[in-house]
């Protein structure tokens, strides 16, 4: 049984991240395994589905513990992707750990990830304006117009870097700090093409907070400014249902359609269990349907729906 009647999988998890194999044919789901106070989580796990439906536990697929010798706690929000590399699909696993993004590699999407040895992303790439934020969050993304990788990260601050040809190192005369200039990016980019546009979702305000929310824009071009719609928000609360904080997310596209869907996480509340302190470290995973209006715009999604 889950923890409500429509969270995607059971137990506590936060922070979803999806492929579609091509391999396999099948979708994964990297979250964050959730329910350690202050995020104390130590590693990562997989599920595979063929439907986005129903989704079969594949395990732990990285332990910082024993896997990853920077580090040993805070295993947060993942992002991997899949490469053909000389006929040979590779999986590369972007993760955060004590504040740090590191990268691991594999030829399976769920077993036999080797960390890089040292973290990929440090303070040292930090927005130089700010005096605040966490190299968190990061997001690798297949640009497939002129077939090149990016990955993205940030906590109060969004920045973007070209990835090499071997995934595990950025360009580094190629970051750009291109945080939303409205006000409102807090962390958690996640971005994905559709008909000529680029679009970027993000979360505002902190996980912990009733009111952590999704809010969107987009360009024409991966390098171009960001456009941020008047009316951006996504996804937010819904306090006549106890739906609370929720953020986080990732989009997937099924395959061969226009179909696109939001996995994000919320806080986990049921039988009239009300928001506390500890709620933030509770979260479960939610699915939802984007749709788009005629002009390309985001429709806010509706809980009751």
């Amino acid at each position: 049984m889950k923890d409500n009647d429509s969270a995607v999988i059971d137990g506590f998890y936060a922070d979803p991240d999806l492929i579609f194999s091509e391999k396999d044919n099948c979708f994964y789901l990297y979250p964050t395994t959730d329910g350690k106070l202050n995020w104390q989580g130590t590693y990562f796990e997989c599920f595979s589905s063929k439907d986005l439906i129903d989704w079969e536990k594949k395990g732990i697929i990285l332990d910082l513990t024993k896997d990853v010798s920077w580090a040993i706690d805070k295993a947060w929000a993942p992002s991997a992707i899949e490469k053909k590399i000389d006929n040979e699909y590779h999986y590369f696993f972007y993760f955060c750990a004590e504040q740090k993004i590191g990268v691991a590699t594999s030829t399976s999407p769920f077993s036999g990830f080797k960390d890089k040895g040292t973290p990929l992303i440090t303070d040292k790439y930090r927005d130089p304006s700010i005096d605040t934020g966490q190299e968190i969050d990061p997001y690798v993304f297949h640009d497939k117009k002129n077939d090149s990788y990016y990955l993205f990260w940030g906590n109060m601050y969004l920045a973007r870097a070209e990835l090499n040809s071997d995934m595990v190192s950025i360009k580094e005369e190629s970051i750009a700090y291109i945080t939303p200039n409205d006000g409102s990016f807090r962390e958690a980019v996640s971005v994905f093409y559709r008909k000529d546009r680029y679009y970027y979702i993000w979360s505002e305000n902190d996980t912990r907070h009733p009111d952590y929310r999704l809010r969107y824009g987009y360009n024409f071009s991966i390098e171009d400014p960001l456009i941020i719609p008047k009316d951006n928000v996504v996804l937010e609360k819904c306090e006549a249902l106890n739906i609370l904080a929720t953020g986080h997310c990732d989009v997937i596209n099924k395959p061969n359609s226009d179909e696109f869907y939001l996995f994000y996480h919320q806080f986990s509340l049921q039988d009239g269990q009300l928001w506390n302190d500890e709620s933030g470290y509770h979260r479960e995973l939610q699915k939802k349907i984007l749709c788009f209006d005629d002009d390309g715009a985001i429709k806010p999604i509706n809980h009751s729906i």
